[in-house]
């Protein structure tokens, strides 16, 4: 079975701190297909996503941002 490594950015509605920056982060990564997800301190609305895409969807990613109350969209790499 092939592996379709996509990676995406996802910005949210209001800055992260490292606290719930990190929370997301491992919300994100606890999704089966996703391989990293990580932010960057001084880009607080970013998300950054790796993730499988034959076997998880953009929206599944989405949704697990917006279950921590935030407002999120995506952005291409």
């Amino acid at each position: 079975m092939a592996i379709h490594s996509v990676k995406v950015v996802i910005h949210t509605d209001k800055a992260l701190d490292e606290s719930s920056a990190r929370m997301v982060s491992a919300s994100l990564r606890g999704i089966p297909g996703v391989v990293e997800s990580g932010f960057h301190a001084n880009r607080n609305h970013l998300l950054i996503v790796g993730y499988d895409s034959g076997a998880v969807s953009t929206q599944t990613l989405l949704e697990a941002v917006m279950k921590h109350g935030y407002n999120a969209q995506l952005i291409g790499l």
